[in-house]
């Protein structure tokens, strides 16, 4: 872990991977917003607004979450698509 870095990254991470967490909400269940868009440089309202449509995350912004949670953009996609397929059933 990185110095000062917030270890609750990666309980997050770890979680993840273990398949406790499936969408994007299950981060934020355990790291406020505030925190997770401090580490990544996006507004809390910003990550809210992606939050409750996960259709308006951008690619970057995947790339983004995933170095501060060291995964893959592509595991941070797999949880907003879950999340979609969530909220379309």
């Amino acid at each position: 872990m990185a110095k000062g870095k917030d270890p609750r990254f990666e309980a997050v991470r770890t979680l993840i991977e273990g398949g406790q967490i499936k969408d994007l909400r299950g981060i934020y269940d355990i790291i406020p917003m505030t925190t997770v868009g401090t580490a990544v440089g996006i507004h809390k309202s910003t990550l809210y607004k992606k939050l409750m449509n996960p259709g308006l995350l951008k690619i970057e912004e995947c790339i983004l979450l995933g170095k501060a949670f060291g995964l893959t953009p592509q595991v941070i996609m797999t949880l907003a698509l879950n999340q979609m397929h969530k909220k379309s059933s």
